[in-house]
């Protein structure tokens, strides 16, 4: 039997990275999925966002408890790096003024293709609509799928989590992973939105706050604070404000947001300026001196027993204060967080204990790798995932060379 130099299991971005940067083999990547990528064209709404702007040094806190263990991984394959390598492809890049990296065209099929097109030059071969069904590793490894068996001198592992699993990455390759007797860690949807009880912003849905600031306790105790933009959908709270907490919430833990830019003191004197002598209803002079959708304006009040038609004049003063607790401090009960479904990434994976993290080969064997998603780091949006995928197939890359 044929003997490949090089298996890649997984055709998402990690594995196409990995394809793209290596030198010219007899390589082979194996998919599930009847086409390549297809989680990386969702990236960045389709656009593909690869990565953020700034200093590399900037991108360590992004990953959570991780960053400092990936600090070297980052540090080696940097955002210039990856951009330099995309743009070699062939594809120009540009910066947005919020950091975040696309293709000019801003469409991630272009990156897909110049992926494909280097792996493909690379001498790598794709293998679509076969599951890995089980590895064995021997003097060589020996994958089987549910349509062939193959066999590899080196063996990447870049395969993904469970996000997006309609994608091909439904976690399946979690149980092989185990029975090597390598750890997996719990999988859990990040980067999702998060779900209170009795969310009563549906008829608001589509509305944005800008850098609006977001807090999670546990009982008493500060979890985790984020300012970013805040999006309410018709069943959850959305957008960066949550979506990059949201790997630190569970159940039971309350949410605290700050809808204006102004603190719950200032909020006061800014209404009892005007509340004598204004003779608007409530939900216009709250809608026009804060700067809110009417929409949300409305909903809010009516959540804090506050009648929207009631004329600002005839505020009594519990109602001003309740009025000021709900714009700076309105508080929620955490029911959960967005399944895998809704996930961009996914929280856990194979423990970083298990390899060798300047190389990303497995402590276990020898020429076996891991790469991407498929590993126990996930970061916040804005490219970081991407640039993960980027920094680990470059290492794996360089220890094969």
């Amino acid at each position: 039997m044929k003997v490949f130099k090089r298996i890649i299991a997984g055709a998402g971005a990690s594995g196409l990275m990995f394809a793209a940067l290596s030198e010219k083999t007899d390589g082979l990547i194996i998919d599930r999925s009847c086409n390549p990528g297809l989680k990386l064209l969702l990236s960045g709404s389709g656009q593909c966002n690869i990565t953020h702007g700034g200093s590399i040094k900037d991108f360590i806190d992004k990953y959570g408890e991780s960053g400092r263990i990936i600090r070297p991984l980052l540090y080696k394959a940097s955002n210039v790096a990856m951009m330099q390598f995309i743009e070699s492809l062939g594809v120009p890049l540009t910066e947005r003024s919020d950091g975040k990296v696309f293709p000019k065209s801003m469409k991630a099929s272009d990156v897909l293709k110049a992926l494909l097109s280097k792996s493909n030059e690379n001498g790598y071969s794709l293998r679509l609509n076969e599951e890995i069904t089980a590895i064995d590793c021997g003097e060589v490894f020996t994958v089987t799928t549910n349509r062939n068996t193959y066999k590899a001198e080196k063996l990447i592992i870049a395969c993904g989590g469970k996000s997006y699993p309609k994608t091909g990455s439904d976690g399946s390759i979690f149980s092989i992973i185990s029975e090597l007797g390598i750890h997996v860690t719990e999988l859990l949807p990040s980067l999702t939105p998060i779900y209170i009880h009795g969310y009563k912003y549906r008829e608001c849905s589509g509305v944005s706050f800008k850098n609006a600031e977001v807090s999670v306790y546990d009982k008493n105790s500060l979890v985790c604070r984020n300012k970013d933009d805040l999006l309410l959908t018709h069943r959850a709270f959305s957008g960066p404000a949550v979506i990059n907490i949201s790997r630190y919430i569970s159940p039971g833990m309350t949410l605290k947001v700050k809808y204006v830019k102004y603190d719950i003191k200032e909020t006061e004197n800014i209404i009892k300026a005007d509340f004598q002598t204004s003779s608007k209803e409530v939900r216009t002079y709250i809608t026009k001196k804060f700067r809110l959708p009417a929409s949300f304006t409305e909903a809010l009040l009516k959540e804090n027993g506050i009648n929207p038609s009631l004329k600002t004049s005839s505020l009594e003063g519990e109602q001003i204060i309740t009025i000021c607790r709900a714009l700076t401090e309105s508080t929620y009960e955490i029911s959960g967080r967005g399944s895998f479904a809704e996930a961009m990434v996914t929280q856990g994976g194979v423990c970083l204990d298990e390899i060798n993290i300047k190389t990303m080969e497995s402590l276990k064997y020898k020429n076996l790798y891991f790469i991407g998603e498929v590993l126990n780091i996930d970061g916040d949006t804005g490219g970081y995932n991407l640039q993960f995928a980027f920094s680990s197939a470059s290492a794996a890359n360089k220890d094969m060379d």
